[in-house]
């Protein structure tokens, strides 16, 4: 069974590149390069922060809105976009950045899709904010956050009355 597993793997590979020549050595090679990203990912895994709950703080100061329907005035059909720097839990060491887009919907619900970047990788949200508190689902992370199934994010604008924090405290399920 092996043996016509990886016959299929070369073939489907020669079809794909047929001036490849695949060689009990080329076959090696790559199982060396393949345990060597391996312990590379091991060894990356120890710098990992694969945390189940933790809060951060956003500072906004790239947000755009840009109007598809009236000039100035919020309506359904409009969307922000941003860049912005993200804190620790503490407002005091910036560790990533925050970057997506909502688009406004009736009753200026937003329905949103944000990339929280940290050093040891990323960390995808979505979902609707009807209002402040509202939760984002955890879609899935990349790096050392590769491994996250879910959650959820819990979304607080104005962060201890300040118009240009938002909170985000996550539950993430691994």
């Amino acid at each position: 069974m092996q043996i016509l597993k990886l016959l299929t793997i070369l073939a489907a590979n020669l079809i794909i590149e047929p001036s490849l020549a695949y060689s009990t050595n080329n076959l090696q090679k790559l199982e060396v390069e393949s345990k060597h990203l391996r312990s590379r990912r091991e060894l990356a895994s120890d710098k990992c922060d694969r945390f189940y709950s933790k809060t951060f703080v956003e500072h906004a100061g790239s947000d755009v809105v840009i109007y598809q329907t009236k000039d100035g005035q919020l309506n359904s059909g409009d969307i922000t976009v941003w860049n912005n720097e993200l804190y620790n839990s503490d407002d005091t060491k910036k560790v990533g950045n925050t970057y997506g887009f909502c688009v406004f919907l009736p009753e200026l619900i937003y329905e949103c899709s944000i990339t929280v970047t940290l050093r040891d990788g990323k960390i995808q949200l979505g979902g609707n904010i009807e209002a402040n508190g509202d939760v984002l689902a955890i879609v899935g992370g990349t790096g050392c956050h590769d491994e996250v199934e879910g959650g959820e994010v819990e979304i607080n604008a104005n962060y201890k009355g300040n118009p240009l924090r938002t909170q985000y405290k996550f539950s993430v399920i691994k």
